[in-house]
């Protein structure tokens, strides 16, 4: 006969430290087309959900979060007070960096952040990225980059006949597409047969673009060239905005010229 107790056996569970990390882009609507926002420019934000899950069967410490982002500035949280008054204990690095003190499995945490695109970032792609790290394991969280639109310069001058320079300069910088009229200053003892300088029906081209505009004096014909009495500058003509892109410029005293130039 068998004798002795018969004793319980419990299978012991395995630890196991284990967490998702998903990150992805808050969809924008054009207001203009009524679909998904598509084309990207300096100035505009772009928002992001970043959802931190405990798929583990144990409770996570000191779980850091890091939008690393590959961009000219820095990404920031936007919904920390929220979280921390919904009693999640948040610890803040930087305003790109935080530490989730605790996270019990299954429990799961929603984090916004938005990036405001700066003049560095046109013509590149920003890589939205984000890193969460449990104590010995790095998680990533990858989503499609972002391109922005590049930016092309336009530069006009405004030169007599010798090239000696009577005006200053005209610099803009547009992207692919826009559109632009920028009107010939008025400028004392002399005159330009260009009226404007104007982008083609297709807008801007994908290129830096060089324009000079050349007048003549109106002195007696064969006589020195006239110095202007005072050199006008750009910021002398009126600005407007068009769909909050596009500049129309435009100078009264300048209808009495008439003709332009295209791009």
């Amino acid at each position: 006969p068998v004798t002795g107790e018969d004793k319980e056996v419990t299978e012991t569970e395995e630890v196991n430290p284990v967490a998702e990390i998903d990150k992805n882009m808050i969809e924008e609507i054009d207001e203009e087309t009524g679909l998904a926002k598509a084309k990207w420019i300096v100035g505009d934000t772009i928002k992001y959900e970043i959802i931190v899950k405990n798929t583990g069967n144990i409770t996570l410490t000191d779980l850091a979060v890091d939008d690393d982002m590959n961009a000219a500035g820095d990404a920031k949280f936007t919904n920390l007070n929220e979280l921390i008054a919904g009693g999640i204990e948040i610890e803040t690095v930087d305003q790109d960096t935080i530490v989730l003190k605790t996270l019990a499995p299954e429990a799961e945490v929603k984090i916004l952040a938005e990036y405001t695109i700066l003049r560095e970032d046109a013509g590149k792609e920003i890589a939205n990225t984000v890193v969460a790290n449990i104590p010995g394991k790095e998680l990533d969280g990858d989503e499609e980059p972002t391109k922005v639109e590049e930016l092309h310069k336009l530069t006009i001058h405004y030169v007599n006949k010798s090239g000696k320079k009577l005006a200053e300069d005209y610099v803009a910088e547009l992207y692919e597409g826009e559109k632009l009229t920028v009107v010939s200053p008025v400028i004392s003892g002399y005159q330009t047969k260009v009226l404007k300088v104007t982008t083609p029906k297709g807008g801007m081209p994908a290129k830096d673009v060089e324009i000079t505009v050349v007048y003549t004096s109106t002195s007696t014909p064969g006589g020195p060239e006239e110095e202007p009495e005072e050199t006008p500058t750009p910021s002398e003509l009126k600005t407007f905005e068009s769909f909050g892109i596009g500049l129309v410029l435009f100078n009264k005293a300048a209808s009495r010229l008439k003709s332009s130039i295209l791009i």
